[in-house]
């Protein structure tokens, strides 16, 4: 392995110490959830900490992905933490991302996940191929370093109020209602329609009240290994967006 930092102290550590160290260290990682029933793909944070992330990409050996338009509710189109117009100012869907890859870079920007805090991706993962050892890699910016985060698999039935497909029902589904509300006809559960019928109303609200905090995740963590970074070419994108930072960064001091 690499060593990326070497502390030298004039007395003995005990353990509590070296274990805080090393905690201090290692970045939290951010979980990715996918639903082999629904199809969705979400990322939260589990961990007790805020985490930051400005580029990330999802591979699939067995072309599972689906990167459509429509079906894919990328970070860049839900607008997430834009900070403009311009170029880099918001998340950018990696050029060729299809069934085997796919991924988004933040060049100026980056978004921090609150504890506990879910995005959906929407339903991306095809279920009719079965692959289990996907990878979900992505940039810590405070880090300054990729991280590899967890994967994990749910083929729970989730909630008719569980509009982000992540096997709960919470305040995410709340605010997905509240985007999709009042649209007349054409809704999808994603837009925070529970009962099917198309539109997005009161109904729906009182549905997901009546659900909220039901369901659970039931994970399984793929065994997964951390690719170099020149492995694939988003993987540069996400090193040119922990550089673009870093140089923002120092220009700023």
């Amino acid at each position: 392995g690499n060593i990326d930092e070497v502390a030298v102290y004039d007395y003995a550590l005990s353990a509590e110490q070296i274990a805080a160290h090393y905690a201090a260290a290692v970045p939290e990682p951010l979980t990715m959830t996918i639903n082999t029933v629904t199809g969705n793909i979400s990322i939260r944070n589990h961990s007790v900490q805020i985490i930051e992330m400005n580029a990330y990409q999802i591979e699939s050996t067995h072309g599972a992905l689906i990167a459509e338009e429509g079906v894919w509710r990328s970070l860049d189109s839900q607008g997430i933490d834009s900070i403009g117009s311009g170029e880099g100012a918001s998340w950018t869907e990696a050029p060729g991302s299809g069934p085997h890859l796919l991924g988004e870079v933040f060049l100026l920007g980056k978004t921090a996940f609150d504890l506990g805090e879910a995005i959906s991706l929407g339903s991306i993962y095809n279920t009719s191929i079965v692959d289990e050892n996907i990878t979900f890699t992505y940039y810590n910016p405070t880090a300054e370093k990729f991280v590899l985060g967890t994967v994990e698999y749910t083929s729970d039935v989730t909630e008719s109020a569980d509009f982000d497909g992540d096997g709960d029902v919470d305040g995410n589904d709340f605010l997905m209602w509240q985007v999709g509300f009042p649209m007349a006809s054409g809704a999808s559960r994603s837009d925070g329609d529970s009962d099917g019928d198309g539109d997005v109303d009161a109904g729906d609200f009182v549905t997901w009240k009546s659900q909220f905090g039901m369901g659970s995740v039931a994970s399984n963590q793929a065994g997964i290994a951390i690719p170099e970074p020149g492995a694939s070419p988003l993987l540069v994108l996400a090193a040119l967006a922990g550089a673009a930072l870093i140089v923002r960064t120092r220009r700023d001091r």
